[in-house]
């Protein structure tokens, strides 16, 4: 299918390409400090270097990947039933509009259950270090995605994949 082809592309080249900008976001949320984004780059880059950019970058590349597939499929399947059927079928803003409202909110639904637990890994990899260091610990090498997600279900079960840790 062009469209999931399309999506699936489009998507890693976006997430990528992004991924610094999501990971500097996440760590100025929660620094008690003020910090400048120029500032808070350059000292991720003393301490961490480049990968501490992308720290975590494999789970979203994945599911955000195929939550724009799905998406992308959704909708196109909710256009198509319409069209079928002759219900919002012209090609005016209205009816476009509702389409992807409620193909939007198919998505939407389904998608929000399984992505959330990967945004929660996806952040906490993202602030291990900063995280670590407030706590004075020194990490020498944080763990891999699939070590982070085996603590979170070790320490909280499946319930924690849900929830936010303090």
């Amino acid at each position: 299918n062009k469209a999931v082809v399309t999506a699936l592309s489009a998507s890693c080249i976006s997430t990528f390409a992004g991924y610094p900008l999501d990971s500097l976001k996440s760590r100025l949320q929660t620094t008690k400090t003020p910090i400048s984004v120029p500032r808070l780059a350059l000292t991720v880059y003393r301490e961490e270097g480049i990968s501490g950019f992308y720290r975590g970058l494999a789970i979203p590349l994945l599911t955000i990947s195929f939550v724009r597939a799905a998406s992308f499929t959704i909708y196109n399947s909710t256009k198509d039933y319409f069209k079928k059927r002759e219900w919002l079928a012209r090609d005016s803003i209205v009816d476009v509009s509702i389409i992807g409202g409620i193909s939007g909110a198919m998505s939407g639904a389904l998608i929000s259950v399984g992505s959330t637990p990967f945004e929660l890994v996806k952040v906490r990899r993202q602030l291990e270090f900063s995280i670590a260091s407030s706590k004075g610990i020194h990490l020498a090498k944080s763990p891999r995605t699939l070590e982070a997600v085996r603590d979170i279900f070790r320490t909280s079960g499946i319930r924690g994949l849900y929830t936010k840790r303090n």
